[in-house]
């Protein structure tokens, strides 16, 4: 069960609970206060048939100014209950010597068909007056307030049921969607694995043919003159520092992958960057070089930076041409470092820009092979962002060449 439906649920159980508690008490109160009120009035009766002696026409008195209806009987000597001034209920035939004793003291209720409080005093002859008054509207108050309370309790844990089977439900529409998309993903990973692993083992296959074709040429003395050993030899070397980029290019993913966060520390990018094009330059000595670079502080590697910066202008230099422009912008921009990279070189195919970088995927063929390179710079330069939770966006670029659009989040 997702965290939004547990903290839900208890939500529910909390509001229910204290509907039915804050409402419970509520409602006690009020009856209370209703019993406590109607208990004053006969207390008022007692105090003033006392004063006049206990006499029975005082009680009768009480009775009809009173604007609380009352009620007043007699339990005589024989214990016959003779009703004097009625209201709406009925005295009972007889009450037993510990109700009247309790009666004396305080209001004592008594159920019926119609309930009502009592009240006693003893009369100098050791008669008793008996006073009462009604309590059936307060009980009728009790019963409907309950039906209040619970009508808003199932109210409120019908809807906040409703909102957790609403949230169950979209749960689970996200669940299967994100269970589709995980399934998506991994397979667009385990296929991208493998043409990542189909092209290095080619990279690595194609020169291994070439020595092992030049290995056999000299090892079975068809290379008969000089040139042509000399020839096989250099091929042989060749297709040896060939091999060997390829490997240090497949180390350097291997090695953004091992990179752990907690690793990370404020690295100075305007640095890195300036320097990144320092290098240019001296690589390019000729090349139009536009660098606008202000103050910027990255949480990261700046093993990895560096690395990333420096394939970028490798790019630059191995596949720009001399005379592309190039510019180069640093600056931040809502808690993000947004570093911009142009050339004036020929770029990309127009498929290239809309498929973008992917993953292990070799980036373009054509240019490494064109160049000599790995093909696999792209792909190092976006695991180097991914690894510092940044983008890398590719475009074509004003210039006409490349674009590279790298944000960082801010130290």
């Amino acid at each position: 069960m997702k965290q939004t439906i547990r903290i839900t649920l208890a939500s529910v159980l909390v509001l229910a609970l204290a509907v039915l508690g804050v409402g419970s008490a509520s409602v006690i109160v009020a009856y209370n206060d209703a019993l406590n009120s109607s208990a004053t009035v006969l207390a008022d009766g007692v105090k003033q048939v006392n004063n006049a002696g206990a006499s029975l026409s005082s009680a009768v008195a009480y009775a009809e100014n009173s604007e609380t209806p009352i009620a007043v009987a007699l339990i005589a000597f024989d214990d016959s209950v003779n009703t004097l001034h009625d209201t709406d209920f009925t005295f009972k035939d007889a009450y037993s010597a510990g109700l009247i004793k309790q009666a004396l003291s305080h209001a004592v209720v008594i159920e019926g068909t119609v309930p009502y409080q009592l009240r006693a005093v003893k009369t100098p002859t050791d008669e008793y007056i008996l006073i009462a008054t009604s309590i059936a509207l307060t009980r009728a108050a009790l019963d409907r307030n309950i039906l209040v309370l619970v009508i808003a309790s199932i109210v409120a844990i019908g809807l906040g049921g409703l909102v957790v089977i609403l949230l169950a439900r979209r749960n689970s529409k996200n669940t299967i969607v994100s269970l589709a998309a995980a399934a998506d993903h991994e397979r667009e990973t385990r296929q991208s694995m493998q043409d990542f692993m189909g092209d290095a083992s080619h990279e690595l296959r194609t020169p291994l043919t070439v020595i092992k074709g030049y290995s056999e040429l000299l090892s079975k003395g068809d290379a008969s003159d000089a040139a042509t050993r000399k020839r096989a030899y250099e091929r042989i070397l060749e297709q040896v520092d060939r091999m060997d980029e390829t490997i240090a290019s497949l180390l350097e993913l291997a090695e953004v992958g091992s990179v752990s966060a907690s690793e990370f520390a404020a690295v100075d990018l305007a640095e890195l960057v300036s320097g990144a094009a320092e290098d240019l330059r001296a690589m390019s000595p000729t090349r139009e070089i536009t660098v606008k670079v202000k103050p910027a502080q990255v949480l990261g590697s700046k093993a990895l930076l560096a690395k990333l910066l420096a394939n970028a202008i490798g790019n630059i230099a191995r596949h720009a041409g001399q005379k592309a422009a190039v510019s180069i912008s640093l600056k931040e921009v809502k808690k993000q470092a947004v570093l911009v990279i142009e050339d004036g070189g020929k770029g990309l195919p127009d498929e290239a820009y809309a498929r973008g970088v992917q993953g292990f995927q070799r980036f373009d063929s054509s240019r490494s092979r064109e160049t000599g390179g790995t093909g696999l710079g792209m792909s190092i330069m976006k695991s180097i962002v991914d690894a510092h939770s940044g983008t890398f966006e590719i475009s074509r670029s004003s210039l006409g060449g490349l674009r590279l659009d790298i944000t960082l989040p801010l130290a």
